[in-house]
């Protein structure tokens, strides 16, 4: 079963990507762009999975 710390490992590998993509392709506007999305993306993982977690809807509120 996948539990929360899945969740949170994805979540962490998510966000280390898009910091590593922001700092390293400073040039690239688009590249920049998406980092930042993904960033976004890992943090809204994050909310589900600790709504999920602690059956309380306003995570999901927060990300939708």
């Amino acid at each position: 079963m996948i539990g929360l710390s899945h969740y949170l490992i994805l979540g962490a590998i998510l966000f280390t990507i898009s910091v590593v993509g922001i700092f390293l392709n400073r040039k690239n506007i688009i590249i920049l762009l998406m980092s930042i999305e993904l960033m976004l993306l890992a943090v809204n993982i994050n909310f589900i999975a600790f709504s999920h977690y602690l059956n309380d809807i306003a995570g999901q509120i927060f990300v939708f």
